[in-house]
């Protein structure tokens, strides 16, 4: 029996790599749209994954990839969407800010990191002037450097600090610079003991949310430690 499921096995796997072949040859006719409308849903799926891995039309690829990515985000495989939303913004010939953000968030979601960084750092460079890539670029170099001993996340809050500062009625951004100044006064705390610095940055951020509980309480500890 086992052997003959296993045989069984490899005669499918034969079969739908064939298939898969045929559905790129016949492109014109076998769109991602139609394999779906043909076959199952979960049959569909295998055979556009097969068909998108030997298929040279970027414009047809771009199809399935578009497919996919919402069939696992609808099936809550994150990890398999973020790895789609990153085939759909490098096949776009003109991906914009929207496609960029979804691949990086998707990685970081997904605790991708390394691909997190690289999208968001690509993010900050093509949009220098939006919030988002160097927000979440901090992010995401927090969530890499957790113990603050690199200071990975600093030149990114620095970054986006001087881009959302113009910006502080956004709520968004004001709820972004707290967070920025509240990570950037620990990590003079912890890394420098530079009390200064960081009784400065409690300061902004208290200017930015006066009733910030926790930000008057530490700016009274680190000032205790300036006048020592």
């Amino acid at each position: 029996m086992k052997r003959f499921g296993l045989l069984t096995l490899c005669m499918v796997m034969i079969c739908s790599v064939i298939y898969a072949k045929k559905v790129v040859k016949q492109r014109s006719t076998f769109s991602a749209e139609k394999i779906l409308t043909r076959f199952g849903t979960e049959d569909s799926i295998i055979l556009m994954e097969k068909a998108f891995a030997v298929e040279k039309n970027d414009a047809v690829k771009l199809g399935y990839a578009q497919k996919l990515a919402a069939y696992y985000k609808e099936k809550k495989d994150f990890a398999k969407e973020s790895a789609w939303l990153g085939q759909i913004y490098h096949l776009k010939k003109s991906p914009n800010n929207v496609d960029l953000f979804n691949w990086a968030y998707s990685c970081f979601n997904v605790n991708d990191f390394s691909n997190a960084d690289s999208a968001f750092c690509l993010y900050e460079r093509k949009y220098p002037d939006q919030t988002y890539g160097y927000y979440w670029a901090a992010k995401t170099s927090a969530a890499i450097d957790t113990s603050m001993s690199l200071g990975l996340a600093i030149p990114h809050y620095q970054k986006f600090i001087e881009v959302g500062i113009k910006d502080t009625a956004n709520k968004t951004t004001r709820k972004w610079l707290i967070t920025a100044y509240s990570y950037m006064a620990a990590y003079q705390v912890n890394k420098f003991k530079n009390y200064t610095e960081a009784s400065g940055l409690y300061e902004k951020l208290l200017a930015l949310d006066p009733s910030n509980k926790d930000a008057a309480k530490y700016k009274e500890i680190v000032d205790k430690h300036i006048t020592k």
